[in-house]
């Protein structure tokens, strides 16, 4: 338990220090940093500067996008300070599927000025495993200053505030630029 509480404080500290701005009721966590071994190096920083977040999405945070069928989640906003950052790995789990009123399909991805890798069924599939859905590649584009990093959503069906059930989870490693 006091490992747990030492890890989230010092996750919120890491993030109000990077002056990140989550959506409300997301809150990200730290977890151990994994960045597949040369994705760091191909950006010239070290694997060790790299950072993952991970993003607990509930269906409440959904219903929050209101009556459409598509809609962005806000997860955090690339650094200030004259910070550009890279996204090196994308992970999403649907770890509870999303249900509710006429809803009948609903996808997620992560996207920024980029999007970073392809769909991610949470409708019909649910995982406790989370799918690698983008890696970064030499020559990939990387974020500027300021820009939003969105849990993009897409539903067919029935309106996103629909929801009535259903959770996922995104983790992404990332590194500032300096």
């Amino acid at each position: 338990m006091k490992k747990t509480i030492l890890l989230v404080a010092a996750a919120m500290l890491s993030f109000s220090a990077l002056a990140q701005t989550p959506s409300p009721g997301l809150q990200p966590s730290m977890v151990t940093p994994t960045p597949a071994g040369g994705l760091a190096g191909g950006l010239g920083v070290n694997a060790s500067q790299a950072s993952t977040y991970h993003y607990r999405i509930t269906y409440a945070d959904i219903q929050g996008i209101g009556a459409n069928t598509s809609g962005d989640l806000l997860l955090f906003t690339q650094e200030t300070a004259q910070r550009a950052g890279a996204i090196l790995q994308v992970w999403i789990a649907p770890t509870i599927r999303l249900r509710g009123g006429g809803l009948s399909a609903v996808t997620a991805q992560v996207k920024g000025a980029n999007s970073y890798g392809t769909t991610q069924d949470v409708y019909t599939t649910t995982s406790t495993v989370p799918v690698n859905k983008y890696i970064y590649a030499q020559g990939d584009p990387v974020e500027s200053v300021n820009q939003a990093i969105n849990l993009h959503l897409i539903s067919t069906g029935d309106n996103l505030n629909m929801a009535t059930s259903g959770q996922i989870d995104v983790w992404i490693t990332r590194v500032s630029l300096r």
